[in-house]
């Protein structure tokens, strides 16, 4: 009978256990069962539930994280694996390089020896430096020289350096499709119209010289705007984008002279473009020269190589 108290006393510890780990819902109602044996009388409390004994799910732990990226940009100015790349890789960017330009062309002041040794068309002269390209490998150069398709012989003046220079020693690689050329001074209608057919002869397509300006002091200042009226149904017909250049002297600065010359930019005037430019407004804009209406801006001279 011992063996058998215990064994019910044990049962009741356990018991005892498990509701201590698992508090009892508030619905539950405990009631008293009474077991009795010949010698002894054990009492049980039992407590009958509603619901099973679930165990109090954990609460979500949320763990949140931070990552810090920095950016570093850095501008090389060499890249020694150029050589590696593709061919035709290397090829498109060497066209790349070839952008639109500027070129400034003058003439010495007018003498009749001039027309007597120059077909009666002075020669030019340009401080206007050519392309880098062209000097940097025989592959840069062979990708120049399939866009500069014009090459126009000037007229190089003797230095203090090279003062037995010979006059046709250098020339200026053109693309007659987006390069502008600047005529400086008073431009002679004979030289104009010469250059101008000269150009038409170097295009493969025929047309010649797309972009073209001049020095306003090449027009007049009276009946300026019906001259120019007059050059674009003829001379001027076939041009895309004609610009009156607000610099007087025929020479470029003496200081960009001095420094070997460079590149040229036209910039626009934001104002004072009035008084004698007003004759060449129409329609609320300017004049249609050519094929488009024209402009009126300001010639920059940059030393050395334009980036």
């Amino acid at each position: 009978m011992k063996s058998t108290m215990d064994h019910e006393t044990r049962t009741v510890l356990s018991d005892l256990a498990s509701l201590a780990l698992n508090p009892l819902p508030a619905d539950s109602k405990p009631h008293t069962q009474q077991h009795h044996d010949n010698a002894a009388t054990v009492t049980v409390t039992v407590t009958e539930l509603k619901k099973p004994l679930t165990m109090a799910p954990s609460p979500p732990t949320t763990t949140t994280s931070t990552t810090t990226t920095t950016t570093t940009t850095t501008t090389l100015t060499t890249f020694p694996l150029f050589p590696f790349l593709p061919a035709e890789l290397r090829l498109q960017i060497w066209q790349h390089s070839l952008l639109p330009r500027v070129v400034e062309l003058h003439t010495r002041r007018a003498h009749y020896v001039d027309y007597l040794q120059h077909d009666y068309a002075p020669k030019w002269q340009s401080l206007t430096l050519n392309p880098a390209a062209l000097s940097v490998c025989s592959e840069s150069r062979s990708a120049a020289l399939a866009h500069y398709t014009a090459i126009l012989p000037l007229a190089a003046a003797a230095t203090t350096t090279n003062p037995t220079r010979d006059p046709t020693d250098r020339v200026l690689y053109l693309n007659l499709k987006y390069d502008t050329i600047v005529l400086l001074g008073d431009v002679h209608f004979s030289n104009l119209t010469t250059l101008l057919r000269w150009c038409r002869a170097q295009d493969r397509e025929g047309v010649g010289l797309r972009r073209l300006a001049m020095s306003a002091v090449s027009v007049p200042h009276q009946g300026g705007a019906r001259m120019l009226r007059a050059l674009a149904q003829t001379a001027f017909r076939e041009i895309e984008q004609f610009v009156l250049v607000r610099y007087a002297d025929r020479k470029p600065p003496d200081a960009w002279a001095a420094a070997g010359g460079g590149s040229c930019v036209l910039v626009e005037e934001g104002e004072g473009v009035e008084g004698f430019y007003v004759q060449f407004r129409e329609g609320g804009g300017w004049m249609v020269v050519g094929k488009r209406r024209m402009a009126v801006l300001e010639l920059r001279f940059v030393e050395g190589w334009q980036s």
